[in-house]
Parts: C-alpha cells; structure tokens; sequence
C-alpha cells in the first residue's frame, strides 16, 4: 500500500517532474484523489492567486476573513523602503508580531543583505527555500525582469502568494506592471 500526493501545479516546476516516472505510476492505474479543501488561505488569498496565476487552489476552509491581498511596485533599487513600509503597518497592529512575518524573494542571493537590514525576528527568505512552509503574514518580492507572467515567474508567484494564512503584500518592480493588469483582466475572465 503506498500514496502519492503531488501539486501538479505551477509550485511543481522547482523540480522537473521525471515524465517516465510519471508514466510508471500511472501505469498502477491508482485511485486519484483532487483534494479540493485549502486548509490554508483566506478566501481573499485564494482568489488573489487564482486571478493572478489562474490556479485552482481549492476552496478555502480557513474560518473568518483575512486581509485584502495587495500588490505594490517598487522602482529599481527601492524594494528595501517598500519592505520597511508594509513592515511598519503591520506591526503597528499589538496583534501581529515579528515571527508571525515572512519576507520571501525570488533572489537568492539576496537573503542574506535582506536579513541584515531588516528588523530580527522576522523570517527571511528565498521562495523556493519557503516551499512547503506557510507564515500568517508575507510579503513576497519579486525582483526580476521578466517579460511575461509565465514559467519561472508564475512559478514563483504561485509558490510565495500561496504561503500566506491571513495578510499578504506582492512587491513587483515598476516594470511588471502592466503584465500583472493583463493577466488579472485575462484569469478572471476566465475565471467567471
């Protein structure tokens, strides 16, 4: 007796899924199972991501409500100050602590500098280090160029965003703004 349990969504692609692999378990003819419950996020979290990337992340069983998603961009060079800034709103709230917070990035060679300048307590981090963790609070920081939301990008959004329990911030450079637009306009369409 054995089980399985694999995303096949976009957080899949940190790793290349081996096609023979696949094929082989397949091939068991197994009993397959969508697990539809997110345990996870709020439902403000969930249709965030889905609008974003499109994603199917379940519906949410998380009780209450949480923060509205926001996305913020930055110009280059000034993601430190955007940082700092949603750090401050938060822990103006007595209810949200340090280790309640999560700073994700899609650089990795930037977590160290980021930790240093950053208050301690709080959780530094590359997004694909943080796979597989959540944190109440996260600001996911995407510091590349990129020409489209698509492959290492969406795999990364998808990844960071869905790590959020309850309060959320993307950080985007300045550049990636109308991509975002367009996709958001493209998935909810879809979406409805």
């Amino acid at each position: 007796s054995w089980r399985w349990f694999m995303d096949e969504q976009h957080q899949a692609g940190y790793h290349r899924i081996d096609s023979d692999a696949n094929d082989l378990i397949r091939g068991c003819n197994p009993m397959t199972f969508k697990l539809g419950k997110n345990c996870r996020n709020t439902e403000e979290i969930v249709k965030f991501t889905q609008m974003l990337t499109a994603a199917d992340i379940g519906r949410t069983q998380v009780s209450g409500r949480g923060l509205n998603p926001r996305t913020e961009f930055f110009d280059d060079g000034d993601s430190t100050t955007a940082i700092r800034g949603v750090l401050r709103n938060w822990l103006d709230d007595p209810q949200v602590t340090k280790s309640n917070i999560a700073v994700l990035t899609d650089d990795e060679s930037s977590v160290e500098n980021l930790d240093s300048v950053l208050p301690p307590g709080i959780k530094v981090s590359s997004i694909k280090d943080f796979k597989g963790l959540e944190q109440d609070f996260v600001i996911v920081r995407i510091e590349g160029h990129h020409d489209a939301i698509e492959g290492e990008v969406l795999r990364d959004l998808y990844t960071g965003i869905t790590r959020a329990r309850s309060g959320l911030v993307l950080l985007l450079p300045g550049t990636m703004r109308e991509m975002v637009k367009n996709a958001a306009l493209r998935n909810h369409e879809a979406m409805q």
